[in-house]
């Protein structure tokens, strides 16, 4: 019976340590394959459920809770963007660094002044013409207001059917200055012939080109005695 009953415990004991060794055995194999969600080598940042996809410093952000298995991506390192990482399998996203609104809509430019300033030459005519004395030796005393003639005398706007739109400026000058038209024939005599400098002149050009044109006809000629 005692060589019985040993046996017996012998047999208990071997079966106690049998278990033991297979329930060591089954931990083992547990702990290679659970020990980290994210596989691979290097070192993990940050802190998810599991480990986060490991493979050096390519990625220094946070990445929240979703980094299981390795498949999420992880985000806001400064790698580049969609490239693999070297843990299991997740691909990192867009590197930090770069901008990613809009660029903002350049300032327009002041708003410049409407139309050009006019020539000086204008103003310097006017003034010219204003001072003439008597009153009857200025041009709208006889030409109008307007420039468009009344009665024998001439239309002098730029319109280039019954004004001087036509004429070339030594035209325009000879006839100021000399008395003559476009084709060389003598004005009215009660027109005076005026004394004017070759500066003047020029100016009386501009002037005279910058009226607006008038289409008035002037049929009536000037007979000199």
């Amino acid at each position: 019976m005692s060589r019985i009953h040993l046996r017996s415990n012998t047999l208990v004991l071997w079966l106690s340590l049998s278990a033991a060794v297979a329930a060591a055995g089954l931990g083992v194999g547990c702990s290679s394959s659970d020990s980290n969600d994210a596989g691979g080598g290097g070192a993990s940042s940050g802190a998810g459920k599991g480990g986060k996809s490991g493979g050096g410093a390519a990625n220094t952000g946070d990445a929240g809770d979703s980094s299981e298995g390795g498949s999420d991506t992880s985000s806001g390192g400064t790698g580049g963007s969609d490239v693999p990482s070297a843990g299991g399998g997740g691909r990192s996203e867009a590197g930090g660094g770069a901008p990613t609104g809009d660029a903002g809509t350049p300032g327009e430019g002041g708003a410049a002044g409407s139309g050009d300033a006019p020539d000086p030459a204008i103003a310097r005519t006017q003034a010219l013409i204003a001072s003439l004395t008597p009153i009857t030796r200025q041009c709208p005393a006889c030409h109008q207001a307007n420039y468009a003639g009344l009665g024998i005398w001439k239309n002098i706007t730029p319109d280039e059917t019954n004004g001087i739109g036509t004429w070339t400026d030594q035209q325009i000058k000879d006839a100021i200055h000399l008395g003559v038209d476009n084709e060389g024939g003598e004005l009215c005599n009660t027109m005076e012939r005026y004394a004017f400098s070759e500066s003047q002149l020029n100016d009386f050009v501009i002037f005279l080109r910058s009226l607006p044109a008038n289409s008035k006809k002037i049929t009536s000629k000037c007979v000199n005695p």
